[in-house]
């Protein structure tokens, strides 16, 4: 069936059916452009966790060849990405309540 058929047995509006092919080649150019961002990201991700994993190796062997002690290492590590969740994994978060003395 040529589209003219189409358009004659078709029970849809025929100002519905004019303009189908323009709405999916529209779709199709934001599809396109929704794969192409999510293959930027993923390429972002892939990057970022190359670098924590060498990152982490680099800090491995450290320990093991006894550069820097585990604890002080694992320190510096954690404060090393540059994340607020990290940063404040010291316990010291929450500001103190001042200490009360007795005059």
């Amino acid at each position: 069936m040529d589209y003219e058929g189409y358009i004659k047995a078709s029970n849809t509006p025929i100002s519905l059916l004019k303009d189908i092919l323009e709405r999916k080649w529209t779709s199709i150019a934001r599809l396109k452009k929704q794969v192409m961002d999510l293959e930027r990201m993923c390429k972002q991700l892939k990057e970022t966790n190359e670098q924590h994993q060498s990152d982490l190796q680099n800090f491995e062997k450290q320990v093991a060849s006894g550069a820097i002690t585990s604890q002080s290492g694992l320190d510096m590590f954690r404060n090393k990405g540059g994340d607020e969740e990290n940063k404040n994994q010291s316990g010291d978060a929450l500001p103190r309540e001042p200490e009360k003395s007795k005059l």
